[in-house]
């Protein structure tokens, strides 16, 4: 199978078999929610499960890009639980 659909990103496979995973919360600026870990981390399980697909590209949908965590609680361990200060 080489068409997967997700609800915050997009996965395309060109001709070359390059598979291109593209972030896409343009109305967040791409920041990390917990369906975009989940979603980005599938696509990657569905691309290596793909036969087709021979290289993948992680890239955004639009230029603007934020990474980060909105909530402490999707740290592991949470922050609470951490000992030490970075």
């Amino acid at each position: 199978m080489s068409t997967f659909e997700y609800k915050s990103i997009l996965s395309t496979l060109g001709d070359n078999g390059v598979r291109t995973i593209a972030l896409n919360r343009p109305d967040s600026l791409n920041a990390m929610n917990r369906q975009l870990i989940d979603d980005v981390a599938l696509a990657f399980d569905d691309a290596n499960a793909d036969e087709m697909t021979r290289a993948i590209i992680l890239q955004v949908r639009d230029v603007d890009f934020v990474l980060a965590m909105i909530d402490e609680t999707m740290c592991i361990p949470p922050m609470s639980q951490r000992q030490g200060s970075l």
